[in-house]
């Protein structure tokens, strides 16, 4: 998944305007918590088709870590 498309998926997510977040943004300054993160698992599943690991998931921090997740995922 592409960084612009990625970030615009996670604005919609969080429910913030677009262009608000950056890929080394802490995801706790977006109100990320357990509905975030099922919604996307969700829209990660329907858009691509991946599945991705809940321990990775649950590690990540940043946006930046959870795109790495997402193309790790997509490549395998």
């Amino acid at each position: 998944m592409n960084e612009k498309d990625f970030i615009a998926l996670l604005e919609e997510i969080v429910e913030v305007a677009p262009d608000t977040i950056a890929l080394n943004d802490s995801l706790d300054s977006y109100d990320w918590d357990s509905l975030s993160l099922l919604g996307f698992i969700s829209a990660i599943d329907s858009r691509l088709g991946v599945a991705l690991d809940a321990e990775k998931l649950s590690n990540a921090t940043t946006p930046a870590d959870l795109l790495n997740i997402v193309n790790d995922a997509s490549s395998t």
